[in-house]
Parts: C-alpha cells; sequence; structure tokens
C-alpha cells in the first residue's frame, strides 16, 4: 500500500500505520507544532494530552477497564481516581527530566567533539613562544629598533634590542603575557642572568619591558 508524503508529495511505501512522511528530512521539514495535542478517553471521554499517535486512554486504569466502563461514573466505581491523576504528572514529570537529560547529554556530547577539534589543532607552548617572539620582532622593528634573535631556544634571553641612534641595548625575555612576564620565579632568572622580561600589550599596541625589579616595585618601558 502506497502513501502520499505530506511534504514532498511524493509516493513511499509506509513501514508504520501513522507514518505521514517517507523520510527523515521530510518529517523534520513538514512537522509544525501545533500545540499540545488533547483528545477524549476512549473509556471516560475525559480530555487528556497524547504524547504520541498511539495514546488513547488518560491513565491506565481508563486502558485495562476498557471493557466494563463506559461512563465516569462507572469509571469511578472501577479505579481510584487519586492514584490516576498522580500517576499523570509522575508520568510528565519523568518525561521532562529525561527530555532535560537528553539535552544534557547533547550538550555534552557536543562539547567532547569541540575540545576533541580543539586537541587536534592545539598548538604546543613552546611554538607559541615562537609566534610571540616573532610577532614582537615584527613590531620592534616597525618601531625602528634593530633585533637580533637567539639562535638558541634554551637561552635566558630571546632577542637582543639595540637602537642605532642613541645606542640603547636591551637582552628580553619574551613572554607571552604580563601574569608570565611579571611572576616570581621568572623575575628571579631574569635578575640572575641580568636580562629582561617583556611582553606585548594588544590594548596599548605597545611591547612592554620590565626595566627594573626591587622589591616588589616593577618599572617598565614601552616600544
Amino acid at each position: 500500500m502506497h502513501r502520499r508524503c505530506q511534504h514532498c508529495n511524493k509516493e513511499y511505501t509506509p513501514i508504520q500505520k501513522t507514518q505521514k512522511f517517507c523520510g527523515a528530512e521530510c518529517r523534520s521539514a513538514g512537522y509544525v507544532y501545533s500545540g499540545p495535542r488533547i483528545e477524549n478517553c476512549l473509556t471516560c471521554g475525559e480530555p487528556f494530552q497524547k504524547v504520541n499517535d498511539n495514546h488513547k486512554y488518560c491513565t491506565p486504569s481508563c486502558n485495562s477497564n476498557i471493557f466494563g466502563s463506559v461512563s465516569r461514573k462507572d469509571l469511578n466505581l472501577n479505579t481510584n481516581k487519586k492514584i490516576d491523576e498522580n500517576w499523570q504528572k509522575e508520568f510528565y514529570e519523568k518525561a521532562e527530566r529525561m527530555q532535560k537529560i537528553k539535552k544534557l547529554d547533547e550538550k555534552r556530547k557536543r562539547k567532547r567533539i569541540e575540545i576533541k577539534k580543539q586537541e587536534q589543532f592545539k598548538i604546543p607552548s613552546r611554538r607559541v613562544g615562537d609566534i610571540e617572539e616573532l610577532f614582537v620582532t615584527q613590531h620592534l622593528l616597525r618601531e625602528g629598533w634593530e633585533v637580533f634573535k637567539n639562535s638558541s631556544a634554551c637561552g635566558p634571553a630571546d632577542i637582543i634590542l639595540w637602537n642605532k641612534e642613541n645606542g640603547e641595548t636591551h637582552l628580553v625575555d619574551v613572554k607571552s603575557s604580563e601574569e608570565s612576564a611579571s611572576s616570581r620565579t621568572v623575575l628571579q632568572k631574569a635578575e640572575k642572568y641580568n636580562v629582561k622580561t617583556g611582553w606585548f600589550n594588544g590594548y596599548k599596541n605597545k611591547f612592554v619591558i620590565i626595566n627594573n625589579y626591587n622589591k616588589g616595585d616593577l618599572k617598565c618601558i614601552e616600544i
């Protein structure tokens, strides 16, 4: 037996009796939520909200007493109305909880996929330092400084700055942030080897060098 899809109007062979669309794409495109579906119970005649197309009775009691009860009065003799109301309340509360759990699981799944993608393209910490040094070198060259880069990655200073006009010279250990450049460990190491630490301030578009470290008093110069 063939039917016509309610969305694309093509003929298809239904798998279920209540099937209205030929496939998942047409079902998603053609489904329009018109609000809660209210039907009358086949046993007691009272209105109730349908959960699916096969939902025909308002409570399990109505379903079990379909052959013995035909009216609300008869139904009250055979069923416990309070139990039915509690069951219906618990049913919809459980359905709502399950829906929230499903959405939360989907959100966690998307987050795991995003983290996995980020890990695939994650830049190693050493490479981040190389990128920062190249960026700082480009900025200083534009400002008219001569820049000499350390050919070794493990030296105390990354670059040497030289102003050929006044002879000003700085040995600088380039860091990626102010927090890293001003940490106690980094400053102690810089003081030991008589070098300076610096970072690029994106808000001011300046390269900041800590020129002097004396008992917590940081004196900086900006280039």
